[in-house]
């Protein structure tokens, strides 16, 4: 795969070799990071609720200490599947994995997990979607549903899938359209 600069000739700075994005210094989660703080700042600059779209990190993190401090010390080797059926931009999703991850590693355990998520909002879905993407997760990005036939109230995407742990922040208080 051959990508060319903006001139056609030179050195390409933007894509390595094999055509994958360059961001020298900066690895695939940080540049999630970066995205998702763009999308706050995007959604603060207009007027809209942030909070629909992106919850604190610092609520987050204090969400998921808490879910996982029941197995703290007892988790173990293997696969977690972890679910957020509101889970607009993907930022409790990967909150909740790296939590998981660090807390394996602390007891010297070799974790997998698998996210799965389901939005209504095609815009945060797309953007959950790219997220995952940018950072190096397509596996799970595959486990993400989203667009307004994926209201988890009247389409449950994964109906047949049990989960080792759930967490949301739906949109509270904001009134629920006709068929959702």
């Amino acid at each position: 795969m051959s990508h060319k600069t903006l001139s056609g000739r030179g050195p390409n700075l933007v894509f390595n070799g094999d055509g994958s994005v360059k961001h020298p210094g900066m690895d695939n989660h940080s540049m999630g990071t970066v995205f998702e703080e763009l999308v706050r700042r995007f959604n603060e600059e207009n007027n809209e609720e942030a909070g629909e779209h992106w919850t604190p990190r610092d609520a987050v993190r204090l969400m998921t200490t808490l879910m996982f401090r029941p197995i703290a010390g007892s988790v173990k080797a293997g696969s977690y599947l972890l679910y957020d059926c509101a889970c607009g931009t993907g930022g409790m999703l990967t909150v909740a994995e790296e939590t998981l991850q660090k807390l394996a590693a602390t007891h010297k355990q070799k974790v997998v997990t698998h996210l799965y998520g389901q939005e209504i909002n095609p815009e945060t879905y797309a953007i959950c979607k790219a997220d995952m993407l940018l950072k190096g997760e397509g596996e799970n990005a595959d486990h993400i549903v989203g667009g307004a036939e994926w209201s988890t109230l009247s389409h449950d995407a994964f109906p047949a899938q049990e989960f080792d742990f759930m967490l949301a922040n739906p949109p509270y208080g904001k009134k629920l359209e006709e068929g959702t």
